[in-house]
């Protein structure tokens, strides 16, 4: 199994979690700041595998690259701004659930 399978078990459900919930209302609000942590990624993750802080197996990654940073590595952050957004709003949808309730 290469490391996009595996991020795949992770990413898919919280990006299908994430248009479930938010249809395409948020996506406007929240594109922003994939963008800037996506331009980010792409800044440090190269300047981290150039400096050899982080290597990876070629025989795990599918050879897909942006500079010398594996595609797999910017998994994390697309997958960072939808799973805070979900995190949020389950949160405060518990909190106002609890002060009805109260």
């Amino acid at each position: 199994m290469n490391y996009l399978e595996i991020n795949s078990w992770f990413i898919l459900p919280i990006l299908v979690l994430y248009f479930l919930r938010f249809k395409t209302s948020r996506l406007c609000y929240d594109r922003i700041p994939l963008l800037l942590l996506m331009l980010m990624t792409v800044v440090f993750d190269n300047i981290i595998v150039l400096a050899k802080i982080v290597s990876y197996d070629e025989a795990k990654i599918s050879g897909l690259k942006i500079l010398v940073a594996p595609i797999e590595d910017f998994a994390y952050t697309l997958v960072l701004v939808p799973l805070i957004a979900l995190v949020q709003s389950y949160f405060t949808q518990w909190q106002s659930r609890r002060k009805a309730s109260v």
